[in-house]
């Protein structure tokens, strides 16, 4: 070999490893190809077969003629023998009929299940044949070997055919599967495509929130620099204050009394008793009454500091009655109770954003893992190398 012969070689051998670039999206269209090209292939693979079933065929015809033709009464052998071999002649003959049939009727559509079932009938007719082979060949060895001899024959020309084209077998197969895992991945892009409007459409729902959240805020905010909002407020400011002044003093009130000595007064008399103890136990509630004023004087304890605080205490209560007649409904609760809605509503959404978020995740590497799985295939079927 020259040097120009290896540097010829060794050209031939770079153009042999040049694959060809493709997008992935053009996965399809080149699987198209393949398929036209496949489907080329898949026809030359089934008409050699076809014609090697007719070659098998007329073959097998020749040597059946010649093994019908067999006279097993004219052989020198027990007549129980003879009978024997022609029932294993017979039956032998049937599972050739079997054989033949089959295979001429085999349908020539898939290499792979055209294989399998090609297989399947081989061991059928080797099931059905041993036996009556095994009696019939007693007699007549050589014509029955024949037909074994072209059977066998045949049987080793479609193994090796089928060897050569396994590859070709298994593309159909390989370009079925990318189809179907374009399926899935398509499936999956439209979930995402589905999943990403979802959260277009929370997004809208919180931006929407957000700002009535603005304006709830700043309405608020307007209120409680109102003039009127601010009188409303020191009103309920001074009612609070004159409420604790009033408890305190009724407190005082109640403690200056001498319940004791009212209990001593008393104390046989049962009615009187239940009145005194009632009076006590709600003494803020009953301090005002008549009743009290006629149990002091009975008892002889009432005094004028006691009537003197128990006429102030009155006075404001009329007061704090009427600065509670001019407080004004709360105008900023509605709007409270609005912010709580909306911080409630944010929370919600945000949690479901979040769940959106993982499921948009986990279809992510779903389809990474999908196009990773397609690109691989289809380098598998090929020169091809896809580009992302």
């Amino acid at each position: 070999m020259g040097i120009l012969d290896v540097f010829r070689n060794k050209k031939k051998s770079e153009v042999e490893l040049i694959k060809k670039k493709i997008c992935f999206e053009e996965i399809k269209e080149s699987l198209k190809e393949e398929e036209k090209s496949l489907d080329e292939d898949e026809k030359e693979f089934f008409e050699w077969i076809e014609n090697r079933i007719k070659i098998f065929k007329e073959n097998l015809c020749e040597c059946l003629i010649i093994l019908k033709n067999v006279d097993v009464k004219s052989r020198k052998i027990e007549e129980r023998a003879k009978i024997l071999v022609k029932q294993g002649l017979d039956k032998y003959l049937e599972s050739l009929d079997f054989l033949e049939k089959e295979i001429f009727y085999l349908r020539k559509e898939n290499i792979q299940k055209f294989i399998f079932d090609f297989n399947k009938i081989f061991s059928e007719f080797e099931r059905k044949s041993f036996n009556p082979y095994q009696r019939a060949t007693y007699t007549i060895g050589k014509e029955i070997a024949n037909v074994n001899n072209c059977i066998v024959g045949f049987f080793k020309e479609m193994e090796k055919w089928f060897k050569e084209n396994k590859k070709l077998a298994e593309k159909r197969d390989t370009i079925l599967e990318i189809y179907s895992q374009l399926f899935e991945f398509e499936n999956k892009q439209n979930d995402l495509e589905r999943v990403n409007i979802e959260d277009k459409g929370f997004d809208k729902r919180l931006k929407e929130i957000n700002l009535r959240e603005i304006k709830v805020l700043e309405e608020r905010k307007n209120i409680e620099k109102s003039k009127e909002y601010l009188e409303n407020k020191e009103l309920v400011k001074k009612k609070n204050s004159l409420e604790k002044e009033i408890q305190r003093k009724i407190t005082e009130l109640n403690s200056s009394i001498d319940w004791k000595k009212i209990a001593n007064i008393f104390h046989s008399d049962e009615k009187e008793m239940n009145k005194v103890r009632e009076i006590r136990e709600n003494f803020s509630e009953r301090f005002l009454e008549e009743d009290l004023i006629e149990l002091l004087k009975r008892a002889e304890i009432l005094k004028k500091e006691f009537e003197e605080k128990k006429f102030e205490i009155e006075k404001e209560l009329e007061e704090l009655n009427i600065i509670k007649e001019n407080i004004k409904p709360d105008s900023l609760s509605n709007l409270d109770r609005e912010i709580d809605s909306i911080v409630s509503r944010k929370i919600i959404l945000e949690e479901e954003k979040l769940k959106l978020k993982k499921r948009r995740e986990n279809i992510e590497f779903e389809v990474r893992n999908l196009k990773e799985r397609i690109a691989n295939k289809t380098e598998e079927l090929g020169d091809y190398e896809i580009l992302f």
